[in-house]
C-alpha cells in the first residue's frame, strides 16, 4: 500500500483444529526438513518415541492452526498497474 499499487488492505483470520492419531502424526513428521536430513536409524527411533508417547496420552493429538489472509485489490491508477 505505501507504493500506492494497492488499495486498503484486509485481513482474514481462519482458525481450525485437526485431530491427528500416532500414525498419521508421525507420518507428517516425516514431511518436515529437519526429520528428513536424520540418519535413518535416529528418524526410526525418534518416530517410534513420538508415536508411543502419543498411544501414552491417549492416542491422538490434537493441533490448532491459524491461517492469516492478506487481501489487498490492486490499484488501477499506479504506473504499470
Amino acid at each position: 500500500r505505501q507504493t500506492g499499487a494497492f488499495d486498503e488492505s484486509t485481513t482474514r483470520t481462519y482458525r481450525w483444529v485437526q485431530r491427528y492419531t500416532s500414525e498419521q502424526w508421525t507420518e507428517h513428521l516425516q514431511t518436515h526438513s529437519d526429520h528428513r536430513v536424520l540418519p535413518q536409524p535416529d528418524q526410526e527411533a525418534l518416530l517410534h518415541e513420538v508415536r508411543c508417547t502419543i498411544d501414552a496420552l491417549g492416542g491422538t493429538l490434537t493441533v490448532n492452526y491459524q491461517t492469516n489472509v492478506l487481501l489487498a485489490r490492486r490499484t488501477t491508477t499506479h504506473p504499470g498497474g
